[in-house]
């Protein structure tokens, strides 16, 4: 019995290592089942049988017991009498109401017909407006001699000639054909006053009829968002809101605040392995951008989160427009990141991690994000040209990493000395390092490391020949879904060296949460 159970505990142990850790608990319990079961086996095998004789039980007889009959009386109850009440009827004599007599009153003809009546022309800026919506008629002066037939005594003429409401003020109403600019003038009638008109009115979807003038209510100073909103001195209509020139949540500038400007050219995307879904190489031309100097932040994104609800309508009004005339359309809606561990810096108020990026965070709350700050997520083509290809005094083009070609050092044992990779340890609690912790590359701080960053592509390998392979047109951008996958770029805290290279791109599911993925903004300019 022993060397069976030698034996099944080998062929435990043996289970264990080739299943891993996960499996070995499993296995461990299998193994001790079955030396129970065989210390069982053995017990009944030494036990003898006992014969049990079988006892006799004598039935017992128990006697009915008669229970009697009670015979309950009925109860009589008197009817009672209810007596009919008479209601009498009371009689409502009539009114007469006397007829009242309303007098015809004659009103005179007046025949002009023989009279020369002249046309008196009244420039706009010589009727004056008073308080009221009224008109002052004893300033308008009249000549005598051109106003043939009776003279008219000053003293019969009210000094203020009432206006009857016709849901429109005189000050804005056009006099002999004139059109008076009601936004003129210190008696002018405040914008807010005049009614937005519907779209419809408009053939444009975006403008609205202000003033008896279709507007751009997404892009007017004067009228952002609804006719006579108008965007203060230094502010710029970003979608119908006004936003300062720059990042809307860095007003007040916060921690990871700051644009470097991209100047376009071509470089070759791709590069042969050891990068992860870097092939085949092709040549690439992109625009001129911005791109957001740092990851996002936690203190932006959450400058953005507390008036999400309120924007929401006037950020998603419209697709968003890329360089090439392509555009991404609202398909999906962004939810609200969950702190599943410690690993996620999301919270919904001040906190140790402000600094830290925005990590846990899916694709439409990134782009959300990015259209509210005034801007959108880079393309692929956008971010690899930042990092790698664009030209940096005193670096190779193109090259690993956006330092060179030297990998970064360090990982959970030791310091890490240009990324935040490799599990190396974070700060205030976190997996991840504050923004800028480590040296810029031309202005951009954390390309590599840190977290990973969505782009605006789906997700496609270099060979797909509807995005990639077969002619990659000025300002690429993959809007081919086959997949419900977006691809992200730069690695994260937790990513090794193949990971962290300027070229891998990985496809992550758009509605995901990982804890090492973020954001970073991008904007079109001339």
């Amino acid at each position: 019995m022993r060397a069976t159970i030698r034996r099944m505990t080998a062929f435990t142990v043996t289970i264990a290592s080739l299943l891993g850790a996960c499996a070995t608990n499993d296995v461990g319990n299998v193994g001790t089942d079955a030396a129970n079961i065989g210390v069982v086996d053995a017990v009944a095998a030494d036990a003898p049988l006992v014969d049990v004789p079988l006892v006799d039980v004598p039935l017992v007889d128990v006697p009915a017991v008669d229970v009697p009959l009670v015979d309950v009386p009925l109860v009589d109850v008197p009817a009672v009498d209810v007596p009919l009440v008479d209601v009498p009827l009371v009689d409502v004599p009539l009114v007469d109401v006397p007829a009242v007599d309303v007098p015809t009153v004659d009103v005179p003809t007046v025949d002009i017909a023989d009279q020369d009546v002249p046309v008196l022309e009244v420039a706009p800026e010589d009727v004056p407006v008073v308080d009221g919506g009224q008109v002052d008629v004893a300033t308008v002066e009249v000549a005598p001699e051109d106003a043939p037939g009776d003279d008219v005594v000053a003293d019969d003429v009210p000094a203020v000639l009432d206006v009857p409401d016709v849901g429109m003020d005189v000050a804005s109403a056009p006099i002999d054909g004139a059109n008076l600019d009601a936004s003129e003038g210190e008696d002018a009638i405040a914008p807010e006053e005049f009614p937005d008109v519907p779209a419809a009115a408009c053939s444009d979807p975006q403008h609205r009829l202000c003033d008896g003038v279709c507007r751009d209510v997404s892009t007017d100073l004067e009228n952002c968002g609804a006719c006579g909103s108008v965007c203060a001195t230094g502010r710029r209509c970003v979608r119908g809101m006004c936003a300062p020139h720059g990042q809307r949540s860095c007003d007040p500038i916060v921690v990871g605040c700051g644009l470097v400007r991209i100047e376009g050219g071509g470089f070759s995307m791709g590069e042969p392995p050891p990068g992860h879904e870097v092939t085949p190489v092709q040549d690439v031309r992109v625009g001129s951008f911005e791109l957001d100097a740092y990851e996002v932040t936690l203190a932006r994104f959450n400058a953005f989160w507390t008036v999400r609800d309120r924007d929401l309508p006037a950020i998603r009004s419209a697709p968003i427009e890329y360089p090439g005339g392509r555009v991404v359309s609202w398909t999906g809606t962004g939810e609200e990141p969950t702190p599943e561990d410690t690993r996620f810096n999301w919270s919904s108020g001040p906190g140790p991690r402000e600094g830290h990026p925005m990590n846990g965070v899916d694709w439409w709350a990134a782009q959300e994000f990015c259209v509210w700050d005034g801007g959108r997520l880079p393309t692929e083509a956008e971010w690899e040209f930042a990092a790698r290809g664009r030209t940096v005094e005193g670096l190779t083009t193109p090259r690993a990493y956006p330092w060179g070609n030297s990998a970064p050092r360090g990982n959970d044992r030791s310091v890490c000395d240009r990324a935040q990779w490799n599990y190396c340890a974070g700060e205030d609690g976190a997996s991840t390092r504050r923004v800028g912790r480590f040296a810029p590359v031309a202005g951009l701080y954390d390309m590599t490391g840190n977290v990973w960053e969505w782009t605006a592509d789906w997700f496609a390998p270099y060979t797909s020949p509807t995005c990639w392979n077969g002619g990659v047109p000025p300002n690429p951008m993959c809007t081919d879904r086959t997949t419900d996958e977006h691809t992200i770029r730069g690695g994260g805290w937790d990513c090794g060296n193949i990971a962290v290279r300027s070229t891998t791109r990985m496809g992550v599911t758009s509605h995901t949460h990982y804890m090492d993925t973020g954001i970073r903004c991008a904007r079109t300019v001339p």
